[in-house]
């Protein structure tokens, strides 16, 4: 019988050393603990941003003295500073303080801003700050209200009046319009800037580690055992594809815990940007330039 034992495939030695490097390079202390930072940094991050803003994206509430919800007619399409339009509360029969007070009286409505039409001049009444975008829309409808009280004294007619007023206003070209809405730049730009961060983390951190890799078997001397049992290219081979794919686990981790937390807090809900096609185009273009430093 022969003792000669058939020797393993160029495919086999990169596979055990990719499976090598991939166990070793996930285990590692330092991997552990910056994919854990990583992960509480954009988690942390998202909700951060949520408890932020949670209070920037309420329906802004009018409270009215003087004039009933039915007469109020076209002021319900006021919008905010955020974009929701009000919403108009009844509060004659309570004194201005009293429901814009956080601790109001038990039954008495909340309100960001108090508008009281019943003496000779509007009068707002806010806590501490007004909306600008809410108070300009107030006073448009009660400027066009007034037009309209003056037109019907004259025997004329407001509606017609105000159909010619619409008419008259002049239709805006672009002759070369924008291809991306401004409004989201700041959305964009925040993502674009994260991706850009888990990127030089997954190249250059995965190149690093495989130089690092590298000198530290050489000087132990733990390489020479290993060439004498797989080929060097195979060696290399291994090692680039054990840490990529860590790398990409790590960082792909990550990135996902990112979009599902944006998803779940609804941080981003209007911007037109898909997040999953995001997080797909940052995989693929992770592993492009992973492969382009860590060969170099």
């Amino acid at each position: 019988m022969s003792d000669r034992t058939t020797p393993i495939t160029r495919r086999q030695e990169i596979a055990l050393v990719t499976g090598r490097e991939l166990r070793a390079h996930l285990l590692k202390k330092s991997t552990i603990i910056l994919t854990l930072v990583l992960l509480i940094a954009a988690v942390g991050g998202i909700v951060g941003v949520k408890l932020y803003t949670a209070g920037q994206d309420h329906t802004y509430r009018v409270g009215l003295k003087g004039v009933t919800l039915t007469q109020a007619t076209g002021l319900d399409k006021v919008a905010a500073s955020n974009g929701e339009t009000i919403t108009l509360v009844d509060v004659s029969a309570h004194q201005a303080k009293d429901v814009l007070a956080d601790d109001a009286p038990e039954g008495t409505p909340h309100v960001d801003m108090v508008l009281d039409v019943s003496g000779s001049t509007p009068t707002i009444t806010v806590d501490k700050s007004a909306d600008d975008a809410v108070v300009s829309g107030v006073t448009a409808y009660l400027q066009q209200s007034a037009l309209g009280q003056q037109i019907a004294s004259l025997g004329g007619d407001p509606a017609q009046v105000a159909s010619q007023l619409s008419a008259a206003k002049p239709q805006v070209t672009a002759l070369h319009a924008p291809q991306r809405d401004s409004a989201e730049f700041g959305s964009r730009y925040a993502i674009l800037m994260t991706i850009d961060v888990l990127l030089l983390f997954a190249i250059m951190g995965g190149g690093q580690f495989i130089a690092q890799g590298v000198v530290e078997e050489k000087s132990s001397r733990i390489v020479e055992i290993l060439l004498a049992c797989v080929r060097p290219s195979s060696l290399l081979a291994g090692k680039i594809l054990g840490i990529g794919i860590a790398s990409v686990l790590t960082t792909g981790a990550v990135a996902v815990a990112g979009v599902v937390a944006a998803k779940a807090t609804g941080v981003m809900p209007d911007i037109s940007l898909n997040l999953d096609g995001v997080l797909v185009a940052m995989i693929v273009w992770m592993i492009v330039g992973y492969a382009i430093f860590a060969v170099a």
